[in-house]
């Protein structure tokens, strides 16, 4: 008998690994007394977090936009920002990413302020 699961509405599904990926997760679930059914619920949750809002795959489209600005993303390492804003954007595109990451830190802010009270 298994553990008892908490869900809401549970959907069952299959995957593959490699042979190789499948007896490495193995191997590590085994040694932390994981279930690897709750490691697969773990990635696709992080998977859903880091792709959900606005993390799409930039499509081939976009590029033929005049308007459209490809940038790392978010949470990019600090040096591949610093590269990007000196040797790829002009000043006005700084200025309009300036302005864009100080409307960003009000909202931050903002929910700081609120889960601070709670």
């Amino acid at each position: 008998m298994g553990r008892p699961e908490k869900f809401k509405n549970p959907v069952s599904t299959s995957f593959r690994l490699e042979q190789e990926e499948y007896d490495e997760v193995e191997k590590i679930r085994w040694r932390e007394h994981a279930d690897l059914g709750e490691i697969v619920r773990r990635a696709v949750q992080d998977y859903i977090k880091i792709h959900a809002a606005g993390n799409e795959a930039f499509k081939l489209d976009d590029f033929q936009d005049p308007n459209f600005i490809a940038m790392p993303a978010t949470m990019s390492p600090d040096e591949k920002w610093n590269e990007y804003i000196r040797k790829h954007m002009t000043k006005e595109e700084r200025n309009e990413l300036s302005s864009k990451a100080k409307y960003m830190l009000k909202i931050i802010d903002a929910q700081n302020w609120v889960d601070s009270k709670k």
